[in-house]
């Protein structure tokens, strides 16, 4: 190993610890932005990993963390909105940790129309592909699939995100929306309760005839 290479990697390693022990102390911002326990240990033992052997790949990995935090911490308000720019790229970054992670076994395509540009509640996607890798890890040995698409149908910005999981039980589908506790606070509940307090109208939850769920978004044009 060369003395460059290795003083990558020992520059990475430290950058993680910073990252580590700003965590510790920010406790209440992380439950505030409402970002998983879980997934940052993972993806700080993730990139720990992966600093052993290959230090760009995990300095890549810091800067993804750190824009998926930075986005996170600064949402905003209630009554706050960021582009869709803004919020695609926060989804990139959380998607690239996970890849790392999961290696083959986690495929998501992401297909934006190229002229639909609007603004919308932060951290409306992100959690719900979150919560795809989540329950598609959890319940499929094989490959876990997810397509994120967005597209313009009327008066709307539709935003899907369909994964290959188990599906949903439908019956439950309007307690999960209506209950934090059924869908451990991030996630669906938190993005229906904001959808609808803005717009009036909230998530879409439908299994597909081949398999998979789907989950639908419609935000005002």
């Amino acid at each position: 190993m060369g003395s460059i290479e290795l003083r990558a990697r020992v520059f990475t390693l430290i950058t993680l610890k910073h990252l580590v022990n700003r965590a510790i102390k920010n406790e209440m911002s992380f439950l505030q932005a409402q970002i998983r326990p879980h997934f940052l240990y993972n993806a700080f033992n993730t990139i720990s990993a992966i600093a052993l052997s290959d230090g760009p790949l995990a300095s890549e990995l810091i800067d993804n963390l750190s824009t998926y935090l930075r986005y996170s911490f600064h949402s905003g308000g209630q009554n706050d909105l960021v582009t869709i720019k803004e919020e695609t790229e926060l989804v990139e970054s959380y998607i690239k940790i996970e890849e790392a992670r999961f290696g083959d076994r986690l495929e998501v395509t992401m297909d934006l129309q190229p002229d639909l540009n609007f603004s919308l509640p932060p951290l409306t996607i992100q959690p719900l592909v979150e919560n795809a890798v989540r329950h598609g890890s959890l319940h499929s040995s094989g490959k876990t699939r997810i397509a994120i698409t967005m597209y313009r149908k009327g008066n709307d910005a539709v935003i899907e995100i369909t994964d290959n999981g188990p599906g949903i039980d439908i019956g439950k589908v309007q307690t999960i929306l209506e209950s934090e506790e059924a869908s451990a606070g991030i996630g669906l509940y938190n993005v229906h309760r904001r959808l609808k307090l803005r717009y009036n109208r909230g998530l879409e939850i439908n299994n597909l005839k081949e398999g998979g769920t789907r989950v639908t978004i419609k935000i005002p044009l």
